[in-house]
């Protein structure tokens, strides 16, 4: 019957609730939070929801997902909300995923983004980062997902995709991974973190399992396991997946971009 009764309040209330819990249990510490607390600090479109689902797989944590996105709903004291949510659920290990600008950009009173990691490292997080060193292809990821109105795909079957692509966006895509870069880059000085690259680590399947040993050996924890259903949105070559490729080409050729040809 309570179950019932939870499963009919609607989603704003829930969040909340759930928010203003947080913050009490933060402000008055009502329990510790000494369990292992793990944060994916990465942008969108590397591999954080795969590299999360995987650590997942391994039964060590639950996943939280972007528990600091604006979608969520508004977050007035960010530390206060992710450090409550570990004391509420103080019995199991924690993680979720943090993108830079859901620190800056996304509101309305921007946060430091080094100032809130190393407040999270001073109570004992472990952070592991996650990049993306091809910039085309992870501006070109955003793209393809917003066509497909869909950022996660499950199964194994071949989509054909095309692309006439606007290339002021392609462009301003670029640059703006470039800009991320180099705030992650601000944001993790002078602190500890275990470094991944998604073309090195996540994006072909066989790289899995050792991905994951490697982390759970930085989390002291033994080795498990890894599945996902989680697959790879484009595997399309660039001229399968670019109608307009010879502007495409100049593009990359005048802005010295042809290294992140595959």
């Amino acid at each position: 019957m309570i179950k019932t009764i939870k499963s009919r309040i609607p989603k704003p209330i829930k969040f909340q609730y759930r928010k203003y819990k947080a913050y009490t249990y933060s402000f008055l510490s009502l329990k510790k939070n000494d369990k292992l607390k793990v944060l994916i600090f990465a942008q969108g479109r590397t591999g954080s929801t795969l590299l999360e689902n995987l650590i997942c797989s391994t039964g060590y944590f639950r996943a939280s997902g972007e528990l600091l996105s604006p979608v969520k709903g508004r977050i007035t004291f960010p530390y206060r909300y992710v450090d409550g949510l570990t004391r509420l659920k103080s019995d199991a290990n924690f993680i979720f995923h943090l993108k830079v600008y859901h620190l800056t950009r996304d509101r309305k009173n921007s946060i430091d983004p080094n100032i809130f990691l190393k407040r999270l490292k001073k109570d004992n997080w472990k952070i592991i980062y996650l990049k993306r060193t091809n910039l085309l292809n992870h501006a070109l990821s955003n793209i393809v997902a917003e066509k497909r109105q869909n950022y996660r795909k499950f199964d194994s079957i071949k989509e054909n995709i095309t692309l006439n692509l606007d290339l002021n966006e392609l462009k301003n895509g670029i640059n703006e991974r470039q800009k991320f870069a180099k705030q992650d880059k601000l944001a993790l000085k002078d602190i500890g973190s275990f470094s991944l690259e998604y073309e090195k680590d996540l994006e072909k399947s066989e790289f899995h399992q050792q991905s994951i040993d490697s982390i759970l050996e930085y989390l002291n924890l033994e080795k498990r396991i890894v599945r996902t259903k989680h697959e790879k949105v484009n595997a399309l070559t660039h001229k399968e997946l670019i109608e307009n490729y010879d502007d495409f080409y100049q593009l990359l050729k005048d802005n010295n971009w042809l290294k992140y040809l595959n």
